[in-house]
């Protein structure tokens, strides 16, 4: 029987990596294995974890609880947005996979409307991150027989797919922003082979991790 709820680590940041839809891949709604990943990267990052494991095929916990007609259900989602909102994050990663995106990761801010600023943070987070995609995909490395994962981030490049600009979490950031509170969301999309590759092989994980951790310092302001 699996494991049905949210799992919290908490650690002194106000960075937080969340994972709305763990669960078993089998079922055909969760996102497989980017709870593992989502715990990996926190650890990395020493942010505090917020994992809703298996909760998928109950209720989206990533959607307003005014929206969701059984109280119960409606209570998930109170409980996963107050694990992300209440130390008031600076930076929120909340980790998903795919199936169908333009890109193999997608990544994206949730909405187009960013500031000067916040664009030539995301554009150097690019850079970061494509340079890194490049290291770990070295001809004749170890990740050399697993194809090489394209990028896409948005607003910078409008070909992403999977915008997330209806999804509540970054709905809520986004309006913390317009009062005036300097926070900021990435919203990471990865494609099913990354997140279950076959089993012996290199650890696409750790690369993975360390692919999304390139740069974090220098997007974030006065880290």
């Amino acid at each position: 029987m699996y494991f049905t709820g949210l799992q919290i680590k908490k650690r002194p940041s106000r960075i937080i990596v969340a994972a709305p839809h763990d669960g078993d891949d089998a079922d055909g709604l969760s996102d497989g294995n980017s709870g593992l990943i989502a715990a990996r990267l926190a650890e990395r990052l020493g942010a505090s974890l917020v994992l809703a494991r298996n909760l998928r095929r109950l209720v989206d916990v990533n959607k307003d609880p005014e929206n969701v007609a059984d109280p119960r259900l409606a209570a998930w989602c109170r409980r996963y947005q107050e694990r992300i909102f209440r130390p008031l994050p600076l930076l929120v990663l909340e980790i998903h996979g795919h199936v169908s995106g333009h890109f193999d990761l997608e990544i994206s801010t949730g909405y187009r409307g960013i500031d000067a600023a916040y664009r030539e943070r995301l554009e150097l987070y690019r850079r970061d991150l494509r340079q890194a995609i490049d290291h770990y995909w070295l001809p004749g490395g170890p990740l050399g027989e697993i194809k090489k994962p394209t990028l896409g981030v948005f607003p910078l490049d409008a070909d992403v797919k999977l915008k997330a600009t209806r999804t509540y979490t970054f709905q809520l950031l986004r309006a913390l922003r317009l009062l005036g509170h300097p926070c900021y969301g990435l919203h990471v999309e990865i494609h099913r082979y990354l997140r279950l590759p076959p089993p012996g092989g290199p650890d696409l994980h750790a690369a993975l991790v360390e692919i999304l951790a390139a740069g974090i310092k220098r997007f974030l302001p006065g880290r």
